[in-house]
């Protein structure tokens, strides 16, 4: 089963499909920060995972997400992004829909700068 990991502060939240592992603050709970048009953020409750990208609804920005596995929680398979990253979502149902397809997140994030 999927998981991703997110950022709370200090604290790492971790939440999958099924029965959200929470672990450190749980103060936001499975709250995602999801970007308005307008620029600002609001934190709106985790819906799922979304398999098929072509059901979106309404696609939405995620930030906070520090990594992501496909295959749970426990597995050390974890693809890291940078903190400047936003995932793919859609709305539905005021829930957050994180997006996967073919097993991996849509995500934009800076390159590293390679140097020679």
């Amino acid at each position: 089963m999927p998981c991703i990991r997110r950022r709370y502060h200090y604290a790492k939240v971790y939440i999958d499909d099924e029965a959200p592992e929470l672990i450190g603050k749980l103060l936001v709970g499975t709250l995602l920060d999801v970007q308005l048009k307008n620029g600002d953020y609001k934190r709106v409750p985790f819906g799922g995972f979304l398999r098929d990208p072509e059901i979106m609804r309404r696609p939405i920005k995620i930030k906070n997400i520090e990594a992501y596995s496909d295959t749970g929680f426990y597995d050390s398979n974890w693809i890291e992004f940078g903190p400047e990253a936003l995932a793919l979502g859609s709305l539905i149902d005021n829930k957050a829909w994180f997006v996967v397809y073919r097993g991996f997140p849509l995500v934009w994030c800076e390159l590293p700068i390679q140097r020679r």
